[in-house]
């Protein structure tokens, strides 16, 4: 049997109603690891539209919601289409690869014989760079706007604690030193 994944709405202050998927049996939720039957989607409509305005906002944002329930449904019920050997393979893979760090150390061992990764090729980083600035903006930053705008990230919390899920708890990390090494090696070349 299949995960039923169900679009709800819960009335909120305001006259608003927040969207909200209803999972029937219930999921688990991947940051607690709580069994749990809904899934809030930060998405909101007016309980009773006035405006045309409004109208149309409720019907983007219930086709925005409509879109998401769909993916989940999709994504929850794909499971069922691997046999049991299929689904230990795929679990072995993911489990394999949680951690990057890990990740790195396996390859660099199948194509070196040791744990202990390479030097970089810092002209090949400076140029994969300068390829997708190419592509996504149509003119870079200068070193000195980059330079500003990283620093200002440096002192960001949210910035900084994004690298949290990415490194293993026993690892040490220092993002300033990180941070001043990528700086002496590779930003002072970037323009």
């Amino acid at each position: 049997m299949g995960i039923k994944v169900t679009l709800r709405k819960k009335k909120i202050s305001k006259g608003r109603l927040s969207l909200y998927l209803d999972f029937y049996p219930a999921i688990e939720n991947i940051y607690t690891g709580q069994m749990t039957r809904r899934e809030f989607l930060g998405q909101y409509i007016w309980q009773s539209p006035k405006t045309p305005s409004e109208r149309a906002n409720n019907k983007d944002t219930i086709e925005i919601a409509e879109d998401i329930r769909h993916k989940r449904q999709n994504i929850l019920n794909k499971p069922e289409v691997y046999n049991e050997f299929e689904r230990r393979l795929l679990h072995q893979k993911r489990m394999s690869e949680v951690c990057t760090i890990q990740y790195f150390e396996k390859l660099a061992l199948k194509r070196n014989g040791t744990k202990q990764l390479p030097d970089l090729n810092k002209e090949a980083i400076l140029e994969c760079y300068h390829q997708y600035m190419k592509f996504v903006v149509d003119h870079p930053p200068s070193k000195t706007m980059y330079l500003q705008n990283m620093e200002a990230k440096m002192q960001d919390d949210e910035f900084i604690g994004d690298i949290a899920g990415l490194i293993r708890p026993t690892e040490e990390y220092n993002q300033s030193a990180a941070y001043e090494l990528v700086k002496k090696n590779l930003l002072d070349k970037l323009i």
